[in-house]
């Protein structure tokens, strides 16, 4: 049975240029930061290792999936499509995961930063991984 395909509704002229990608299902942003326990030796927060495999799993889906040259770094306004597994649906917060795959696109190059990001939709859908990303360049809106 073919799988349904899901469609992001933005705006056409931010088409060009426009990355998607398919990654693992990203950390909830509640559990990015750990807190040590009050017999650690480091009073401060750490970075959860879960989330740091999630990382590596994402690093790896990247350079699998990328086009033979790459893709351009977007440099301003960006617009962001994230489809979630339907598999996953009603089990968490659908906003929670937006957080750790902005921060990964900043991470990898995909960005400059998430500040510049206008525009952000997510949904439940079918996505062969865990989420479907899409970064598209966008007008300046100032």
């Amino acid at each position: 049975m073919p799988s349904k395909k899901v469609a992001i509704e933005i705006p056409e002229h931010t088409y060009r240029g426009s990355i998607t990608i398919d990654l693992p299902l990203p950390t909830s942003t509640n559990r990015i930061w750990r807190q040590p326990s009050r017999f650690s030796k480091s009073p401060r927060p750490y970075l959860n290792p879960t989330y740091e495999k999630w990382k590596r799993e994402a690093d790896g889906e990247l350079m699998r999936q990328r086009p033979g040259k790459g893709w351009r770094t977007i440099t301003g306004p960006f617009d962001v499509g994230l489809v979630v597994t339907l598999k996953k649906r009603f089990k968490f917060d659908l906003d929670n995961r937006i957080k750790a795959v902005l921060d990964w696109c900043k991470d990898v190059g995909l960005i400059v930063d998430d500040k510049f990001s206008n525009r952000v939709v997510i949904e439940w859908g079918e996505v062969p991984l865990g989420v479907r990303l899409t970064l598209s360049p966008a007008e300046d809106l100032s």
